[in-house]
């Protein structure tokens, strides 16, 4: 009976200190996870932002932004978010190359409990 209640302790132990770690993770937040650019020239080069928040309890990192082509770039203006901050992403967008409606992804690589968050870009080409 003894060693019951024991493991039964230590089982409960564990669980609690699975969630409080899980409770102290950054949490990220978009502005935005989808930004329409409109109706656009193929020579004009478009440079927007979108805003990361976050609204965990522990710092985030941005470790990386990443693009889904050679026409778009971005990049953060910080690289670790406080609880209860933001941080803007910059990017630009170049479509000498493409056609009619586009869409291209940001990937937005970091710490939280959701390590990779996509932002998709929108567009119509015109030439």
């Amino acid at each position: 009976m003894k060693i019951n209640f024991i493991l039964l302790f230590l089982v409960l132990l564990l669980a609690s200190c699975k969630n409080s770690r899980i409770s102290r993770l950054p949490e990220l937040r978009l502005s935005s996870e989808v930004i329409n650019l409109g109706t656009v020239k193929a020579l004009d080069t478009i440079k927007k932002y979108f805003l990361v928040y976050n609204t965990g309890s522990d710092t985030l990192f941005i470790k990386k932004v990443g693009v889904s082509c050679g026409c778009t770039n971005g990049y953060s203006n910080k690289k670790f978010i406080l609880p209860n901050d933001s941080a803007t992403i910059f990017f630009t967008y170049s479509p000498a190359n493409d056609i009619d409606s586009i869409q291209k992804s940001l990937i937005v690589e970091n710490n939280s409990i959701e390590p990779f968050k996509l932002v998709y870009i929108k567009a119509f080409v015109k030439r």
